[in-house]
């Protein structure tokens, strides 16, 4: 899996979070472009990795194709949003099957 986020703060505070979780919880990860199977980085390179790519990037990628599912995360600014309408669009163009999940939603 590769974590894909737009800077270095956000990765580290990735990282850092991962690292402070339960025992029991925790995912081995890494943030030094090594083969990992969990990696979170802010290099725009696809790296060994091909199963799920997770983009917090306003913009998708060129190579999202390599991936076998990829997970756009959409934060609620209108520049991150209409970044990620064009990458759906993009997604359908190419005959990917697109979900959309609301997250902000927490059902009781």
């Amino acid at each position: 899996m590769l974590c894909l986020v737009p800077g270095e703060e956000i990765k580290e505070e990735i990282s850092n979070t991962l690292w402070t979780q339960e025992p029991e919880s925790f995912l081995p990860h890494s943030t030094n472009r090594s083969s990992e199977l969990i990696n979170i980085s802010d290099k725009p390179e696809p790296l060994g990795h091909s199963n799920l790519l997770i983009n917090l990037n306003d913009k998708s990628c060129d190579w999202f194709s390599r991936f076998d599912s990829v997970t756009e995360i959409i934060i609620s600014n209108p520049t991150n949003i209409k970044a990620k309408q064009k990458s759906y669009t993009q997604y359908k163009r190419f005959g990917y099957e697109v979900a959309f999940e609301d997250l902000t939603v927490i059902n009781s």
